[in-house]
């Protein structure tokens, strides 16, 4: 059973070996780059009106984003009929029409660029998502707008540089309630068939018109700078790790496999099967697609008998101690349920049998006196789990991390760094340098160095553990972390009074200002980018050229993000972005409200350290740190530390779909072994793949139907 994830990673598949042919002459060309910018504009302005203005789904929060997977699919459809078309008036017996079509086929794109569209969308079209962007802009213009007496907002709010935020009362107060001004019609309004469309383009592009653009060039310009090096840093940082989770921990990236599946013309997982014409594909497929089709139908007809997205089991508790269990469900997640296959069954395992003693622990704490709201604290559990994880990667990697720093210091020879998505003295000073900076940064600006350094390190440790978990699992979710948890340490050990007392609130403060930080996608886009490189390298484009590709994709991508933000914020209003008749905001001004409001509530009323978060966040490290040990002695061990981190960081979203992912891969290893494994497993990515097709073209008719889309409103984790 502990040899499916090997199973699982089939020579045939691709997505780590690589290719010995001559590099295709044709991959990231202009037009190929000039088409990712224009479809980067174009997904900016579908998440506009699907997601903030009529909020009918989170296409974008997925990995990798719908509108990256649909643009794939429509631009490769597109250019085969267009081939079509050409290869008629080729074939024409006219020679004008034959002519034509012979000049016409320089204008066909490549598979490969093709590819590279989709590559530069996997990062661009994460920026406009729920984890970048749109909670940026709550944290640094929150504390300006909702200030009152009963709080410390507008007292918080002097602290804020002016080139950080707009700090003008009316810049303030038409960012969030919108503005009143009229935007012009567009002259092509009444242009048969396409009117309603040019008048979408022409809204989308006139709305930046309404913002004081003098008050925001300058934070435009610094967030843009931030997180640019962040992006920058971070990439590095990751490269550094690439020999040793690839070469020496042979970790698949499953992810990239199903990247590599849906473009490659050749057999898949050894099957002799293309993926687009295997029956078990279009079988994994069409069960995803009946089953969101089935939820849709149910939204229009409420008696056609659907799943749903979950079922209540909480529900059958209802006596003491045991009703402490009325929040569990049984989640699906179809994402989860598909590329999960792939995931180490003792992983699968852990997930299961630790989320259900994050379940157990309440009403065992009942039935032993202990009432101590908010046990077992599993949030907790899982920062002191990514803690260890994060520092058991680093020692891992300390052979491969010194040839790294070796090659980049003296160059040594010996050290091959030519297969690197980036060479180890760009990836090291990109590293350190970077890392540097984001640090000094906020510093330098009003916060006290340790406060930021050591919220930032806790960070960076649970990037490390992110995107080595994500290479190992391939699981595609972006929360794959405790989501707020980096200042919840601090403060847990601390107390609040160590960071924010009357006198002393500046630098808390400005540190509540990058909450978006500890609750955003950052690395996600990291592992994205990991893979991307991946992908190039597997299809002849190239590690290092697509490296290139996508740190341009992340700068190009956050630039048209912050834009299209800024401008629908002054043209809607916060109040209403994001929410169904809301006038707060929506969940991430609520996400940064709260962290606000706790600061200032600590000003008034001090909180000393939290003593049973304290050994929530001990008993999360040492069980991990017991679970490494004894894998390392004991590699049967059927339980794993990051099934335990990721049982910890969403104790009831995932245990379900790895209960029947576990079952399913004993069965069918126990049935058929290795080859029946390979033989399912492109049905079981497509069932993936399936679902967030199906969501994103759900989520393209909520731009005309939005008030019943929003009754069957997909999330992802």
């Amino acid at each position: 059973m502990d040899t499916a994830a090997d199973a699982g990673s089939p020579e045939g598949s691709g997505a780590r070996a690589a290719s010995t042919t001559t590099p295709p002459p044709r991959a990231i060309t202009f037009r190929a780059v000039i088409v990712a910018i224009v479809m980067t504009v174009l997904v900016n302005a579908w998440v506009e009106y699907g997601e903030l203005v009529t909020p009918t789904s989170q296409m974008s929060e997925s990995t990798p984003p719908i509108p990256a997977i649909l643009s794939l699919a429509v631009l490769a459809g597109f250019v085969a009929m267009w081939g079509r078309a050409i290869a008629a008036l080729a074939a024409s017996p006219l020679s004008p029409l034959a002519a034509l079509g012979r000049q016409l086929k320089r204008s066909l794109m490549t598979r490969h660029e093709i590819l590279v569209v989709y590559l530069f969308l996997m990062v661009a079209a994460a920026m406009p998502s729920v984890g970048v962007v749109r909670l940026i802009l709550p944290c640094i213009m929150e504390l300006q707008y909702f200030g009152e007496p009963q709080n410390h907002f507008a007292e918080m709010a002097q602290h804020i540089p002016t080139f950080w935020a707009p700090s003008d009362p009316e810049a303030v107060r038409v960012f969030w309630e919108g503005t009143s001004k009229t935007l012009p019609s567009s002259p092509w309004a009444n242009v048969p068939l396409l009117g309603g469309l040019l008048e979408g383009a022409w809204q989308f592009v006139a709305q930046s018109t309404v913002v004081p653009w003098r008050l925001w060039i300058a934070p435009f310009v610094v967030w843009t700078g931030f997180l640019t090096v962040y992006f920058i840093s971070s990439f590095c940082l990751a490269t550094i790790f690439r020999k040793q989770w690839m070469e020496d921990d042979h970790l698949t990236f499953p992810l990239a496999t199903m990247s590599v599946e849906m473009v490659q013309t050749g057999s898949t997982f050894g099957t002799g099967v293309p993926f687009l014409k295997d029956p078990v594909m279009w079988t994994g497929l069409g069960l995803a697609v009946l089953y969101n089709g089935m939820n849709m139908l149910k939204v229009y007809s409420p008696g056609i008998p659907a799943l749903g997205m979950l079922y209540p089991i909480g529900r059958l508790f209802t006596e003491s101690p045991w009703n402490a269990m009325a929040g569990m469900a049984a989640w699906y997640k179809p994402e989860i349920m598909g590329l999960g296959y792939l995931v180490p069954s003792e992983i699968l395992l852990s997930i299961f049998v630790f989320s259900q003693c994050q379940w157990l622990a309440r009403p065992a704490t009942r039935i032993v006196g202990v009432q101590v709201p908010g046990l077992p604290f599993s949030r907790m559990q899982a920062a002191g789990a990514l803690v260890v994880l994060g520092l058991y990667f680093l020692w891992q990697a300390r052979r491969r991390i010194g040839q790294v720093v070796r090659k980049a210091l003296t160059g040594d020879p010996s050290i091959d760094d030519s297969a690197e998505p980036i060479g180890h003295r760009f990836a090291l000073l990109g590293a350190v340098l970077g890392i540097a900076g984001l640090v000094i940064f906020p510093i330098a600006n009003g916060i006290e160095w340790w406060q930021f350094a050591s919220y930032f390190a806790v960070g960076t440790l649970f990037l490390i553990a992110y995107c080595r978990n994500r290479a190992e699992t391939g699981l595609p979710i972006v929360w794959g972390y405790p989501l707020l948890a980096q200042k919840d340490v601090l403060t847990t050990f601390g107390g609040s009074s160590a960071f924010i007392r009357p006198g002393h609130i500046g630098s808390f403060s400005l540190l509540s200002v990058f909450t978006f930080l500890q609750r955003g996608t950052y690395y996600a886009i990291t592992s994205s980018k990991q893979e991307a490189c991946i992908v190039g390298e597997t299809m002849q484009i190239g590690a290092r050229p697509t490296a290139k590709l996508v740190m341009w994709a992340a700068f190009v991508g956050f630039v048209i993000a912050l834009w299209m933000y800024i401008s629908a914020y002054y043209t809607y209003g916060g109040n209403v972005m994001e929410t169904v008749g809301g006038t707060q905001g929506g969940q991430r001004a609520q996400i940064a409200m709260r962290q606000f409001q706790a600061a200032s509530d600590w000003i008034d009323h001090a909180s000393p350290p939290n003593a049973p978060k304290i050994w929530a966040t001990l008993t999360g490290a040492l069980v991990t740190l017991g679970l490494i040990v004894i894998r390392r002695r004991w590699i049967a061990f059927p339980l794993h530390a990051v099934g335990y981190a990721f049982a910890c960081c969403h104790d009831n979203y995932m245990w379900f779909p790895a209960l029947v992912l576990y079952l399913t891969k004993s069965a069918v290893l126990r049935v058929g072994g290795a080859k029946l494994y390979r033989r399912l497993a492109p049905g079981f990515i497509a069932f993936t793949l399936g679902h967030f097709v199906s969501i994103g073209l759900w989520s393209f008719a909520g731009l005309y139907a939005g008030d019943m889309i929003q009754r069957y409103r997909v999330w992802f984790l």
